[in-house]
């Protein structure tokens, strides 16, 4: 019989121990240092400009200020990190390439959808069609309706809203990307 005597392995064990320790502390660091610069790129490249394939137009900009970074987190032997986004609709427009999301309307029969004299200049609503008093809906040509009113500041009736049973929005955050 052959026995085997290994001296100084609690030591070894001790030093592996601490290594290790440091050595997460060190993956930790750089995944929160890259989820932070992940942020940055996303805000900057995806949520800045004009509406694209891969590009979404900051209009109030609610989007952009919830992205923050993950919290760095370990789990089942993993360093985790990454981005979040804190809005509730980001969702339709964060997905992998060619995700569509359908909204339907909730609480009425159509949705309103603002034309540019119902907008701001930086495309948000300016309220609601309850929010035009003497408004009154139209069917054009072509089938759509529309809801008309008087603008602010303008003597004419202008067109303020379409109405739409549903519309289909396409991802333009892709996270593979």
């Amino acid at each position: 019989m052959i026995t085997v005597e290994i001296r100084g392995l609690e030591r070894t064990r001790a030093r592996i121990e601490r290594f290790w320790g440091r050595l997460k502390r060190v993956l930790k660091q750089v995944v929160r240092r890259q989820s932070r610069a992940l942020t940055q790129y996303v805000k900057t490249r995806h949520l800045t400009g004009g509406t694209t394939s891969d590009r979404l137009a900051v209009r109030s900009g609610h989007l952009r200020r919830s992205t923050k970074p993950k919290r760095v987190s370990e789990r089942d032997g993993q360093i985790v990190g990454g981005v979040e986004f804190g809005a509730r609709y980001a969702s339709v427009h964060v997905g992998p390439r060619g995700k569509r999301t359908t909204i339907r309307p909730k609480r009425a029969q159509y949705l309103a959808i603002p034309l540019a004299a119902a907008r701001t200049a930086a495309g948000v609503a300016r309220g609601g069609p309850r929010d035009y008093p003497d408004s009154f809906v139209v069917r054009t040509k072509a089938g759509n309706l529309l809801i008309m009113g008087h603008q602010t500041g303008s003597k004419g009736v202008v067109p303020l809203f379409v109405l739409k049973r549903q519309v289909v929005v396409p991802a333009r955050v892709h996270p593979e990307d």
